[in-house]
This record gives C-alpha cells, structure tokens and sequence, in this order.
C-alpha cells in the first residue's frame, strides 16, 4: 500500500503527525476563539470581526512566504512558525487567566496566529513534494490533513467540556502544548531533499507575475484558484455557527463542542475513503463536489433546530474538506513545474486567505437576519457560485 510505503519515507511520519496537529489546532482555536468572543461581546459581528480582519496583515505578508520557500530550508520556516503560534497561545492563556482580556487584545492575538499559520501553509506544501513526490503526494495529503480531521472529531467536544468544566484558558493552554509537541518533532526532522525544477524567481513580486501569467495560460487550473476564492462563502458557517448553537438550538460550550466535533465523522469518512482508493481522478472536479456539499450543508444547517438535527448535518458536511483540501492541494502542487510550486502555494494561499473575510461577512448577518436565515441564504448563494465552472471543459479534464 501506498501509505504504507510513505511511512517507511525519512521524515514523513514526524511531518505527518506535526501538520496534523498544526492544522487541527488552527481549526480548534477558531472554533473556541468565537466563543470566547460571544462571551465578551455578545455579538456575532465582534465575532466574524476578530476571526476576519486579520486578513489585512496575513495576505500581504504571505506573498514573502512563497519567496522565502524558495529560497531557504522549509523545515526551519516550519520550525519558528509552531513555536510563535505556542507563544501566542500560552499568552492568550494566561491573559484569559489574569480575567484582562479584551477583545482587542484578542484580534491582536487572532491576527499573529494568523500570520505565522500561513507563513508556514507553502513551506509545508514544498517540504511535502519533496519527500514524497507527485505519484504519492494525494495519498500524502490525505494522512496529513486525516490527522486533523480525526483530531476534529475527537477535539471540538472535549475542549467544550474542558471550558465549561476549567474554562476557556485551559482550552489554549492545551492548545499551546499540541503545537509544542508539533514543533519538536519538526526539529527531529532532516532537511527536505531540493525539489529540483530550476532556480527561484529573482525576486516576489517577480514571482507572483509570473504565476499569474501561468494560470492565464491555463484556464482550467485557473477556475481551481476561483473555488479557492469562493469558498469564502463557506467560511461564514464557523462565524454564525456559535450564535445558531446558544441563539437557536439552545445549547452551553458542552453542546457547542459536539456540534462541531460531529464534522470529523464525515472527514474521518471522507478520508479513510481517499486512502482505501488510494489515487483519485479528475481532481478539480472534486474539489467542486466538496465545494457543493458544503454549501448543501450549509443551507441545511440553517433549518435545523435540534441537536441530533445539527449533529447529522455537521457528520454531512464533514465529508467536504477531505475531498476539498486533498484535491486543490494535490492538483496545485502535482500540475506545475519545480520552479513554480511555491508561488502556486503563495497564489492558493492568498485565495484561501480571502475565507476569514467571510466570518466577518457571517458576523454581520447573523447580527442582521438572524443565524438561521443567514445559513440559508449563504448556503443558497454557494450552491449556484459552484456551477459556473462546469462549464469550462478544461476545468472538467483536469486531472
């Protein structure tokens, strides 16, 4: 089996597990940080705020991220990036502790974990080609990102247990040591062997051009950047996702936490599905299809008005990353020369940066409409933004 193979790879077992972990954590935070918010506003807005505007400072400085791939070691980008984002949340740890948190200090903190989340998104992307290669790469991604799904399963209730039973602290306090433990297994790793293709651009914004120019030649890669973009119309869903629990389906933190763990069902799923197949064709067209699931998902969510309603609906929706993630991830990196994959990572990184726009967009409506009208219309709206690409053949040939 392939993934057998991949964990006799140098290296790849530690990668596997420390990105898991990062990627999970991410998620984690961003779940537990909007209710944390809720309790300090009481405002959706405030919410999809602080999971928002981060964006400002993260998307310009991520176009040095793929420069800096380029040209330097990614382990050692890997390595400095998990230990600011453990610094940030034993901080925030502590500030929640001392009861002096604010909200502001809280969208401080939000955007440096930010930005060192995504200086580190093309490091992993090129340290990943280059151990495993591009006949394994989709398998690769599916172990990866398959950690964090199953930690998303399991994580999500606990933590809400853990803040209703300790509170929110101690949730980034564990937070804080997973990334850790993330960090020092990075620093068990060797250097990545050098993914060949020819020497970096000479400089970013060269770089970026340059990319650009290669997606106008193609277009059918170019609509996988545009469902990159569009899924900041899936984002609101964790914005509105507190206010619907509390507001309308009358749960605490604890039901809270099982509402969002009850998505790694699916992901776990989705995964396990990925790895028994173990090659999966027309890449693009899955990343459609989980596109489209999660906007079903979406529309759904809004109508629900019970727990187990909202448990099987999340279990639905669950299925969506694996396919998302795996494919656009895969194809990105698999569909370009060497010297490229970098500034593709960069230019995808940028697109999927867009997303936390859509919590604030989620914040104001679920202030505006109401949770559950706001899930129906967003729902609706993603489900008719994922056609337009079906009608481009080069996109449905993309492999």
């Amino acid at each position: 089996m392939v993934s057998l193979d991949l964990a006799r790879t140098p290296g790849f077992v530690r990668l596997w597990l420390s990105t898991g972990i990062y990627h999970s954590g991410f998620f984690l935070r961003s779940t537990i940080q909007g209710w944390l918010v809720l309790q300090l506003t009481n405002s959706s807005t405030w919410a999809g705020m602080v999971n928002g505007l981060p964006v400002l400072a993260t998307a310009p400085l991520s176009l040095l991220a793929g420069a800096i791939a380029d040209r330097s070691d990614p382990r050692r980008m890997l390595i400095w990036t998990r230990a600011a984002t453990a610094a940030l949340c034993f901080l925030t740890a502590y500030l929640i502790s001392a009861q002096v948190i604010d909200v502001i200090q809280l969208l401080l903190l939000a955007t440096a974990l930010n930005v060192a989340y995504y200086l580190a998104f093309p490091a992993t992307q090129v340290f990943m080609m280059a151990l495993v290669g591009p006949e394994r790469l989709l398998v690769a991604n599916a172990l990866v990102n398959g950690v964090g799904f199953g930690l998303n399963f399991v994580a999500p209730a606990l933590a809400g247990y853990a803040a209703a039973a300790f509170g929110i602290d101690f949730v980034y306090l564990g937070i804080g040591l997973a990334y850790l433990a993330a960090m020092l297994m990075v620093l068990r790793m060797p250097r990545a062997p050098s993914p060949g293709g020819g020497p970096p651009a000479a400089n970013v914004l060269a770089g970026l051009l340059g990319g650009v120019a290669y997606l106008r030649a193609r277009p059918g890669l170019a609509w996988v950047f545009y469902l990159a973009l569009l899924s900041v119309s899936g984002a609101p869903f964790h914005a509105i996702l507190p206010a619907m629990a509390r507001d309308e389906l009358g749960l605490g933190a604890a039901g809270f936490g099982l509402v969002v763990g009850s998505q790694g069902i699916g992901s776990l799923v989705g995964t396990f599905a990925l790895l028994a197949h173990g090659r999966m064709r027309r890449k693009g067209l899955a990343m459609l299809v989980g596109g489209m699931i999660w906007a079903g998902g979406m529309f759904a969510f809004g109508s629900c008005r019970e727990l187990w309603q909202a448990m099987l609906v999340g279990a639905a929706m669950g299925l969506a990353p694996p396919l998302w993630m795996n494919s656009s991830q895969t194809v990105i990196m698999t569909a370009v020369p060497g010297p490229l994959r970098a500034r593709m990572a960069t230019l995808f990184s940028l697109a999927f940066q867009m997303v936390p726009l859509g919590y604030l967009l989620g914040g104001i409506m679920a202030d505006s409409v109401g949770p559950g009208r706001a899930l129906l219309a967003l729902g609706a709206f993603g489900l008719l933004a994922h056609v337009p690409p079906l009608l481009s053949r080069q996109f449905r040939q993309l492999d």
